[in-house]
């Protein structure tokens, strides 16, 4: 539910159906005053029940008092032991051409310094502190010194992205959600000499915006970034231009489908030629009910294959589910190593990273995939007279209305009294694409739409598309090895 912050005279109808003390207020037609409802407003809006909003103009620099009036009186107060352990979040990265990447960091515990090394959980060490800078107008200085509750740009983090955390895990702030991309763009330079160009900056500009997600497939001069549409796209055209100097054509958007297997099945391989080398696995693979993941366990004893190759094994299965035998990620699946075999001279760790993807591949192969579909969940808003043609769009997209769903309101924005139909459900990402310029386009720009993802579903038969393996797939066995071993030219 809304609220306007600015209006603290219609507050205390709307706590009242949260709190029970202000009910009785209201009740009783009780005036309470603002110093006490704001506690109030602050929990329920912490806890998503309440939105707090303000009205203004940056361009004209009207509301701006109010908003940070709002933010200080609603806010958590910033907080965190400076002696407890180091934990904290990177919410924003930018780079300079004389400082490298600067990573800007919420601390909430402990204390960093410059010359510390900073770790990242997953990541491990990820650069030493070269300044902490505090920005204070349009100049920053140096500081040397960030606690627990303040915020600073932190340089020298060469490995650190968008949203990393940093610290002790056990202490570590809850990570943000984040938009998932469902779309990705192949990029193109305009110039075949600028591919390592367009690389390097792509690679920038995915430690800013991780959910870019940057594939990039040197031997086949493949380059891929994840978006979440159209409009990303056209900030991506102009941002190249700009910033690097650099003139890219970006292809039409694909939709980011996902495959599972279909039934069990087995996959082995053997890699035991050409010597050194000795590496032998047998996989059970499984499907999953949908939204399972991968899961993973070993029946295969230490005296079969030792602790240290099995390490390496359940590395390389994530690698290895990257790309299933229509090119997508392969999820929803459980994955036994039922049997292998090790060597005691011939086999080293990297023998079991080339036979894992090989004998994973074929079991893949023999069980069958199927595509899954990202689907997207919409709340949608029309005048009761465009509900028709809005409700055939959805149809033809392979839509599904829910069931008591839609139901009729009245909205202030039509003519007074004009009655209009709400209604929930779930699309395919693939066919709506154009919805939001559709219901624009029918309703006359009075449609209200929202979209959020909402997993995925299994594709269609003869819906969905294939993608071509980028590099050199497991299942050309041949080839594969020499690649992995640097003999393929």
């Amino acid at each position: 539910e809304t609220l306007a912050f600015s209006a603290s005279e219609t507050w205390l109808p709307i706590l009242a159906e949260y709190e029970e003390h202000l009910a009785d207020a209201w009740l009783e037609n009780r005036r309470v005053e603002r110093s006490r409802l704001l506690p109030a407003l602050a929990g329920q809006a912490r806890l998503g029940t309440i939105l707090p909003f303000v009205a203004g103009s940056a361009l004209k620099g009207e509301g701006i008092d109010t908003l940070l009036d709002m933010i200080c009186d609603l806010a958590p107060p910033a907080g965190g032991d400076p002696d407890g352990p180091v934990a904290g979040i990177v919410f924003k990265v930018e780079h300079d051409k004389r400082l490298g990447r600067i990573a800007y960091v919420r601390l909430t515990s402990g204390t960093l310094k410059n010359r510390d090394t900073v770790v990242s959980p997953g990541r491990g060490p990820v650069g030493k502190i070269v300044q902490i800078r505090k920005a204070s107008g349009r100049k920053a200085m140096d500081i040397g010194i960030l606690e627990a509750g303040n915020i600073a740009a932190v340089c020298g983090l060469d490995g650190i992205v968008a949203g990393d955390m940093i610290g002790d895990e056990p202490n570590l702030p809850q990570a943000p959600s984040v938009v998932q991309p469902l779309l990705r763009v192949r990029l193109r330079p305009e110039r075949e000499q600028d591919y390592a160009m367009l690389a390097a900056a792509c690679a920038e500009l995915a430690a800013e915006d991780p959910q870019l997600k940057m594939i990039w497939e040197p031997g086949v001069r493949q380059l891929l970034l994840h978006v979440t549409g159209t409009i990303q796209m056209e900030i991506l055209d102009a941002l190249f231009r700009d910033r690097f100097g650099l003139a890219v054509a970006l292809e039409n958007p694909q939709v980011i489908y996902k495959e599972t297997p279909v039934r069990a099945a087995y996959g082995s391989d053997a890699y035991t030629m050409p010597k050194p080398c000795w590496a032998i696995v047998t996989f059970a693979i499984e499907p999953l009910p949908l939204g399972q993941g991968v899961v993973y366990e070993s029946q295969v004893t230490e005296i079969r294959i030792r602790d240290r190759y099995q390490g390496q094994i359940a590395q390389t299965i994530p690698l290895a589910l990257q790309q299933g035998p229509r090119g997508w990620e392969v999820t929803d699946v459980k994955i036994t190593l039922v049997d292998g075999e090790d060597h005691p001279v011939h086999t080293h760790p990297l023998d079991f990273a080339t036979v894992t993807p090989m004998a994973l591949m074929k079991g893949l192969a023999a069980a069958g995939t199927r595509l899954l579909e990202p689907m997207l969940r919409f709340r949608l808003t029309v005048p009761l007279p465009d509900t028709g043609k809005v409700i055939s769009q959805i149809v033809a997209m392979r839509g599904v209305l829910d069931s008591g769903g839609d139901a009729d309101t009245r909205d202030g924005s039509d003519a007074p009294g004009a009655p209009r139909r709400f209604l929930t459900g779930r699309v395919p990402v693939a066919t709506s694409l154009d919805f939001p310029v559709f219901i624009a386009q029918a309703t006359s720009g009075r449609g209200i739409l929202t979209m959020t993802f909402d997993g995925y579903d299994p594709c269609p038969e003869g819906q969905g598309e294939d993608t071509a393996y980028r590099g050199v797939s497991p299942l050309d066995r041949e080839r594969y090895i020499l690649h992995i071993r640097g003999a393929l030219r």
